[in-house]
């Protein structure tokens, strides 16, 4: 019996440590819209939501099929941006060193990721390095292709942009 008491003490340790390490505070957090100290991760529940929720993809706005290349500040950031459709992007052969402090993908308009408009998309990236991978992000679902023009790998933490690409179509 004792062996067995340790034994789970132990695994709702293990689970607390795991839960705690997935989330930068023990309470859920929303997705930040810019006003926020800090980007919020998306809690574990929020994220099997939206994979499970579906969503209408339509492919008519303007800047569907739209490339742009990432800029190469820093961190070895490349790749190239394609717009599939109203609420996906897709970055082929992204590359990025993975080693910012805080760094997400960043919605702008006209490369602005510091003024009215700018917002997360997705989780956070760093901490892991891409080589020439392919990556899908969604679009929050409360904003659209016509709230953003331009897409940052950006540091939060320091304000810094380690590249971007900005599509032909203005919001």
């Amino acid at each position: 019996m004792l062996l067995k008491n340790v034994f789970l003490q132990g695994f709702a340790l293990s689970v607390a440590l795991v839960v705690q390490g997935c989330s930068s505070s023990n309470k859920p957090e929303s997705t930040t819209s810019g006003n926020s100290n800090e980007p919020a991760e998306m809690t574990t529940t929020e994220m099997m939501m939206e994979a499970n929720a579906p969503r209408n993809c339509g492919t008519d706005h303007p800047a569907v099929g739209q490339e742009a290349e990432l800029s190469t500040i820093a961190h070895n950031v490349s790749g190239t941006v394609r717009v599939i459709d109203n609420c996906t992007l897709q970055i082929t052969d992204f590359t990025y060193d993975g080693r910012g402090p805080t760094v997400f993908f960043w919605g702008g308009v006209s490369r602005d990721y510091v003024g009215p408009g700018y917002f997360q998309i997705g989780e956070k990236i760093n901490g892991r390095p891409y080589d020439n991978e392919t990556v899908v992000i969604d679009i929050p679902e409360d904003k659209t292709l016509n709230d953003f023009d331009s897409l940052s790998v950006w540091c939060f933490q320091f304000g810094a942009n380690f590249g971007d690409a900005m599509w032909n179509i203005s919001p």
